[in-house]
């Protein structure tokens, strides 16, 4: 192995049993960058368009449907109500009375 080969080469190193693969200097240089938008592959953040694409389809159609069952649900619920009948009761008859004791002392 000559020296250029041995630079393109990466170092294997070990703990216990996992392997790690370092990678050489040139090769983290720009590698950030590349992630975020790669030209070579077209990729933004790792993915294609397509790949983004399908991604937000299941999202819109995911959300859509919670927010369709939730609509489902309130539209039950409030059918439940009857418009002639108050909503809050209590079993006092009138909320504002109440029993007070006047002490005639002063």
């Amino acid at each position: 192995m000559n020296k250029e080969d041995q630079n393109k080469t990466r170092k294997i190193t070990t703990l216990g049993n996992i392997l790690f693969l370092e990678r050489k200097k040139d090769e983290k240089e720009g590698s950030w960058k590349d992630f975020i938008y790669n030209p070579r592959t077209g990729e933004f953040l790792g993915r294609t368009a397509g790949s983004w694409g399908l991604i937000l389809l299941f999202y819109l159609i995911f959300y859509g449907f919670l927010g369709g069952m939730f609509s489902l649900t309130m539209w039950v619920m409030l059918q439940t109500l009857d418009e002639n009948v108050p909503q809050h009761q209590d079993r006092v008859a009138s909320p504002g009375a109440f029993i007070s004791c006047f002490l005639s002392i002063l």
